[in-house]
């Protein structure tokens, strides 16, 4: 396999799928976005729909494959955002995802980070060598429950 080509292939999934971008958002709009992301690549990809998500998988036999995962509520938005994929995409998504300073992602254990409470994510790192997950999703806790979390030690987890 051609490692520019894989570089470049993750630099572009990773520049417009970044974990936590379409929590908060209608399964309409995270649809329309993804139906976009798809239309602008060369990437051999497919959305499939449940009640409760959407998923977008990208299986092109040129490139490592890697599933985006969106859930939703009942109101239909979206709760949650899961990428699973070779270790080295997903940990790429989260390395991106902690370099966006808008969230002041804190690290609260070896493989869970909690954004500021105006935003209330938990992004989570599972799975590494067995082929990663990387979860993020939104946190419905109280003001306080949230921040004893976001301030504990390490060591309490």
């Amino acid at each position: 396999m051609n490692v520019k080509l894989l570089l470049a292939l993750l630099l572009l999934i990773t520049g417009t799928c970044v974990a936590q971008d379409y929590i908060g958002d209608t399964r309409k709009k995270v649809r329309k976005n993804l139906e976009k992301y798809i239309q602008s690549t060369n990437v051999s990809s497919k959305i499939y729909e449940t009640d409760s998500s959407l998923v977008l998988l990208l299986d092109d036999p040129n490139y490592k494959p890697v599933d985006f995962v969106y859930l939703f509520d009942k109101d239909d938005q979206c709760i949650a955002e899961l990428r699973s994929g070779c270790d080295t995409c997903i940990i790429k998504f989260m390395e991106d995802a902690l370099d966006r300073t808008t969230y002041q992602w804190k690290q609260i254990s070896p493989a869970k980070f909690i954004s500021n409470y105006r935003y209330r994510l938990s992004m989570e790192l599972l799975g590494i060598e067995k082929g990663s997950l990387l979860a993020v999703r939104k946190l419905n806790l109280s003001r306080g429950a949230y921040l004893r979390l976001r301030n504990a030690k390490k060591e309490e987890f």
